[in-house]
């Protein structure tokens, strides 16, 4: 009879720990159908990075190589090494971009993503870039005007061959800035991005000037307004672990089964 109830104790317990992870899931913040676009770059061969998101927004490397990232594998810039997607929309009101970076060496500045439409401007519809050791820079377009956090960057304290995670979100009023799961700057503007929205490229300014000299891991581009606390736990777990997606190119099947429960 004891061993009877210590084995029914143990089965009980086990169920309690599976429907609290269910229902963490269930409740996680995390929306996965909001993705534009994720790229986890861990095929480590061939000469595309792929979409995880399944809205086929798949990147064509030029130049760009495999290596070793802040999960699994990344891939690593260097002379003109670029990486381009293709034309991305992106909507009005609610865009996040999230990522890790390591930069070898900068200068003022370095392009470590953009989605933007005028060439050799600064009007395209976002980038995020990096100046001299520590200065981070990041503006919005409309295609005519744009709108940025700072002349000269601001000072965020990464390091030279030391990956960060970096964070973006607009929601059409305020430009909000993450560093290693921390807001470290605002802006205000009203400009609508939509209309400076073009080719999205990874590691420079439109494939031809402005190269990132460093490496790129786990990109998302989310249709939705992700917090801090959302952002620090895509850092902490990585892309395919906080939205289980992966780099077949599909969701996860257990959130569409999950969400079809509630």
């Amino acid at each position: 009879m004891k061993f009877s109830i210590v084995k029914f104790s143990k089965m009980c317990v086990s169920l309690v720990v599976v429907n609290l992870l269910l229902i963490g899931i269930i409740e996680a913040k995390i929306d996965p159908d909001t993705l534009i676009g994720v790229w986890l770059f861990d095929e480590n061969s061939g000469n595309k990075a792929k979409d995880s998101s399944g809205n086929d927004h798949h990147g064509e490397l030029k130049g760009a190589k495999w290596a070793n990232g802040r999960f699994k594998t990344a891939l690593e810039f260097g002379g003109d090494a670029h990486v381009n997607v293709g034309k991305v929309p992106l909507p009005k009101n609610q865009v996040t971009v999230v990522l890790w970076v390591s930069i070898n060496t900068s200068s003022q500045w370095i392009h470590i993503i953009e989605n933007g439409v005028v060439e050799f401007t600064w009007h395209g519809g976002f980038r995020l870039e990096v100046g001299g050791e520590g200065s981070t820079y990041i503006a919005i377009g409309d295609g005519v005007g744009y709108k940025d956090n700072a002349g000269n960057g601001v000072p965020t304290g990464w390091k030279y061959k030391k990956w960060f995670h970096l964070g973006f979100t607009y929601d059409g009023s305020t430009a909000r800035h993450y560093q290693d799961g921390k807001q470290t700057h605002t802006f205000d503007s009203k400009l609508d991005i939509t209309k400076g929205v073009g080719t999205l490229i990874f590691g420079s300014m439109q494939g031809k000037q402005r190269f990132l000299d460093g490496a790129i891991d786990d990109v998302a581009i989310f249709n939705a307004i992700l917090s801090q606390d959302d952002i620090k736990t895509i850092m902490k777990t990585g892309l395919e672990g906080a939205l289980d997606v992966s780099s077949s190119g599909k969701l996860a099947t257990t959130w569409s089964y999950l969400k079809t429960q509630q």
